[in-house]
């Protein structure tokens, strides 16, 4: 509903409004003007209705809630998007907001008129991820030295160990330059807070068969990407992470294609756990976004 300093100023200015109407000289003025009397007396009907309808319902409100879904795919209120990207992750709920990331990324997702987005369970993309830790080795009997897991999730932090995430796929068959790319994880719920994150381009092969254990020892060397850690993720909730630059490298064939880590600010007990390609939920599974320039 309107404030009542609203009400009062919109019906004084719809009483001062009429009366001027009336006035002779209005009158006079108006009946040798049709178009200006048709465009006064529609004025009057909007503020007449607008006075109503403020005294029961708030018209703001209303009319941005009407203008979101009359404007097909354009999520203007965050917790709405947000809540359309988790039943179904779509193009639009990514655009207008659907999800968390550093401010230059997502700005470039909404203005990308383009968008591509692409499941890592796409055979063409041959997506492989996994993560790895320095002390325990989750090898059978446990105990050292630190190795990983290909499984359900991919886990990024650390409680005085460090846990990273390796991930790589295959750009698409036909490819060209673009203006945005980046892969979208699903930040699952957890005990713990999530953290800062930095992306690392990975330099060489990786070493491992996938069908033995994944060893900390034999990880592939990487370069930073990011100067400033990347904002933590939000729990639940999908997020952003831009390639931009070495997804173009690696189309050019200017550096070779062995994928990117994610690992954590800090080690401090924080943890963000994504949902891997390999989840029973494929709904949540890692997808790759791109625009193209042209």
């Amino acid at each position: 509903m309107l404030q009542t300093l609203e009400l009062i100023i919109i019906g004084l200015a719809i009483v001062a409004t009429g009366g001027g109407l009336i006035h002779p000289k209005t009158q006079d003025y108006l009946q040798k003007h049709p178009l200006v009397r048709r465009s006064a007396t529609l004025m009057g009907i909007i503020a007449g209705l607008y006075f109503v309808a403020g005294l029961f319902v708030d018209v703001k409100s209303s009319a941005l809630w009407l203008y979101q879904r009359i404007t097909v795919g354009r999520y203007l209120n965050r917790d709405y998007s947000l809540a359309e990207c988790d039943k179904h992750l779509g193009i639009d709920c990514v655009r207008y907001g659907g999800s968390y990331g550093e401010a230059g990324a997502l700005s470039a997702i909404r203005s990308c008129p383009n968008l591509t987005l692409l499941s890592s369970s796409q055979p063409s993309l041959n997506w492989t991820s996994l993560w790895i830790t320095n002390i325990y080795s989750f090898a059978p009997g446990g105990g050292g030295p630190g190795g990983g897991l290909l499984n359900e999730v991919l886990k990024v932090g650390g409680r005085g160990d460090w846990y990273f995430t390796l991930i790589k796929f295959d750009l698409p068959a036909r490819y060209e330059p673009m203006s945005f790319a980046g892969v979208l994880l699903f930040a699952q719920d957890g005990e713990h807070e999530t953290i800062p994150l930095f992306v690392d381009r990975i330099i060489e092969p990786w070493k491992w068969d996938l069908t033995q254990h994944i060893w900390w020892k034999d990880r592939p060397g990487g370069f930073p990407i990011v100067t400033e850690a990347l904002p933590a993720p939000q729990k639940t909730h999908w997020y952003v992470v831009e390639v931009t630059r070495l997804v173009n490298q690696w189309s050019a064939g200017a550096i070779g294609n062995f994928g990117f880590q994610i690992r954590p600010a800090s080690n401090y007990g924080s943890f963000v756990e994504f949902a891997n390609n390999l989840a029973t939920d494929k709904t949540k599974i890692p997808h790759l976004l791109l625009c193209p320039k042209n």
